[in-house]
């Protein structure tokens, strides 16, 4: 059964190390999920990701590796420097997809499924759902956000209730509506926490606005 509780994940999307130290000591006790986002992967590597896990201390961290090719290995090295959770393209090839979940399986880890630019979200789903990925994440890319774009994502979130969904693109304390109908587990946020005055302040804001909307 899935858990009836929206958790916060804070995607650590800057390209400077230290930044991103600093903000996820800040954000360590407050949020439930951290994240080394995909920029600061690019920039400090492996090293970002041991960083950041010492940081996290017990909450789980997230790799957006956006991996596309050479699953097993991108999703070990990933593990093997400390996270609990990689994320592998949508738009992989099924043999990719399935390689980083053997990686997962091996370091006791898990694999998020990012269905950024899926034409048909809904039926990648379910074809990976029969490889036996459990975790979604509904994907608006930052450069549509940017110019109000929409989620594309399953028309009606009932077809999600089985999987664990996470969802994000532009979202901040005054758009968390938009995403109930997909009825997620986890939120991610990025910019609108780390680049707020205080992102501290901030993450406990976005907490409180998701328990408002849990009902």
């Amino acid at each position: 059964m899935r858990e009836n509780v929206i958790r916060l994940q804070a995607a650590l999307d800057m390209y400077a190390l230290e930044d991103a130290v600093r903000a996820a000591q800040n954000l360590v006790d407050v949020v439930d999920i951290l994240e080394v986002g995909t920029p600061l992967l690019l920039s400090a590597g492996l090293q970002a990701v041991r960083r950041i896990r010492e940081t996290a201390r017990d909450i789980p961290l997230v790799v957006d590796a956006k991996i596309m090719d050479g699953g097993y290995s991108a999703a070990r090295h990933a593990f093997g420097a400390g996270a609990d959770i990689v994320t592998v393209l949508g738009a992989a090839a099924d043999e990719t997809v399935a390689e980083t979940m053997r990686a997962a399986e091996s370091a006791g880890g898990k694999i998020m499924v990012d269905l950024i630019n899926v034409p048909d979200p809904g039926a990648r789903i379910r074809r990976l759902a029969g490889l036996g990925a459990h975790c979604f994440l509904l994907h608006l890319p930052s450069d549509l956000a940017v110019r109000g774009g929409q989620f594309d994502g399953p028309e009606h979130g009932a077809e999600l209730v089985q999987y664990e969904v996470a969802v994000a693109g532009g979202l901040n304390a005054d758009n968390l509506g938009i995403i109930l109908p997909l009825k997620p587990q986890i939120v991610i946020v990025g910019s609108a926490i780390y680049k707020a005055h205080d992102p501290r302040a901030e993450a406990l804001k976005i907490k409180r606005r998701l328990m408002e909307l849990e009902g």
